[in-house]
């Protein structure tokens, strides 16, 4: 993936430097720290836009299976392999790499918006989204793809944000 701006080739060299577990580490804090400044920033809102009835309790060991285990391998294969495809076979993404990481994680931002029906924490979702599709197309080209780091990070990122609203 070759990138005019200077600043995005450093953070892809970088990214593709990295040893799966830093690799993994990078994408899960990213999404800690977005959804940390997210929070922080529309505390209130957020709080007010929960049913009033959903408590994290409800949640069976099913539930949190397949949200730390299936719903990361199904969203990394639609919303970041699957772009990946797209830029290997049409030579405009090809051109324009970051387009396609931008409209794919904007899909993914509302899709959760959607879901959670909370709007406040859609640039949580969209800049963890882009980065994790960012670092995949830079470290595809490795021996080791990074389809299974993305999904560990996804699926660690779930579990800890199911943690985090089961401690609150």
């Amino acid at each position: 993936m070759e990138l005019d701006n200077s600043k995005l080739n450093r953070l892809a060299n970088y990214l593709f430097r990295l040893s799966r577990v830093s690799f993994v580490l990078h994408l899960l804090l990213i999404g800690i720290l977005t959804v940390t400044l997210s929070v922080l920033s529309f505390y209130n809102s957020i709080l007010a836009s929960y049913p009033a009835d959903f408590e994290i309790e409800s949640i069976s060991a099913f539930d949190f299976i397949g949200y730390c285990f299936f719903v990361p391998i199904a969203e990394t294969l639609i919303f970041v392999v699957l772009p990946y495809r797209v830029y290997l076979s049409l030579s405009f993404f090809k051109r324009n790499p970051l387009l396609l990481v931008i409209i794919s994680a904007i899909i993914f931002a509302l899709l959760h918006i959607w879901l959670t029906s909370i709007i406040y924490i859609f640039p949580h979702f969209f800049i963890t989204c882009a980065f994790w599709i960012f670092g995949y197309f830079v470290r595809a080209g490795r021996k080791k793809g990074p389809f299974w780091d993305i999904v560990i990070a996804h699926g660690l990122y779930n579990g800890l944000t199911l943690l985090m609203e089961f401690l609150m």
